[in-house]
């Protein structure tokens, strides 16, 4: 290879350097961010759980799901106790269900 193909060839890749430099750390203080966002997130959600709380959560605008919080021992694994019953609220007749099983599901899901 010539001096000059050598010499436009290195000037074309400090060029496409600093542009692509400032793309990846753009990105990468976007999902540090986004972490740490999510870790805030949870952690305030931790610290508002307690045993026997009820949450009601809107599935649609006619379907309601209650969710009853019952063991809170795996929650450093993020999983939660809960006993859940969803039902339409237009519909009832008669009273609402009862609360299903215990499971354990993820803290992000509530």
């Amino acid at each position: 290879m010539r001096t000059g193909h050598a010499i436009i060839l290195l000037a074309i890749c400090v060029i496409l350097a600093f542009p692509l430099a400032i793309l990846i750390s753009s990105l990468a203080g976007f999902l540090i961010i986004r972490i740490e966002k999510m870790k805030l997130y949870l952690w305030l959600k931790k610290r508002s759980l307690r045993e026997g709380k009820k949450i009601t959560k809107w599935v649609r605008p006619d379907v309601r799901r209650d969710i009853l919080i019952l063991d809170l021992s795996r929650l450093s694994e993020n999983l939660v106790g809960v006993k859940q019953r969803t039902y339409n609220v237009l519909r009832r007749k008669e009273p609402p269900p009862d609360f299903g099983e215990l499971e354990y599901i993820k803290l992000e899901i509530l």
